[in-house]
């Protein structure tokens, strides 16, 4: 019997350990949203350079083209934007969390 409880115990611990990898893995994953939305800014706004996916993002100018860049992470969003602030060939139009109900005003 306690050798049963031990092996068990040892096949929970790899079940979960193997769950926590894997949920973390997912994390870095783009959700069904974040795909949809950047497509359909790809389309409606081909003059757009749309970059990574996340809630957090920045809109600015390089040079001459406009760019959205997406970030996952709100760490990463600061950080970039502290660089980008301190860039003078960038010209930050806006930036911010995006509004999670914003899928809403498409009307779909």
């Amino acid at each position: 019997m306690h050798e049963l409880l031990y092996n068990l115990g040892l096949i929970s611990l790899t079940a979960t350990a193997f769950y926590i990898i894997f949920w973390f893995d997912r994390r870095n994953t783009p959700r069904d949203f974040h795909l949809v939305r950047n497509h359909l800014q790809r389309i409606t706004h081909p003059h757009l350079t749309i970059k990574g996916h996340g809630d957090y993002y920045i809109d600015y100018i390089d040079g001459d083209r406009q760019v959205l860049e997406y970030f996952k992470y709100m760490s990463l969003y600061r950080k970039n934007l502290e660089e980008m602030k301190k860039t003078s060939s960038i010209k930050i139009l806006d930036h911010g969390l995006i509004s999670n109900k914003a899928w809403e005003k498409w009307g779909l």
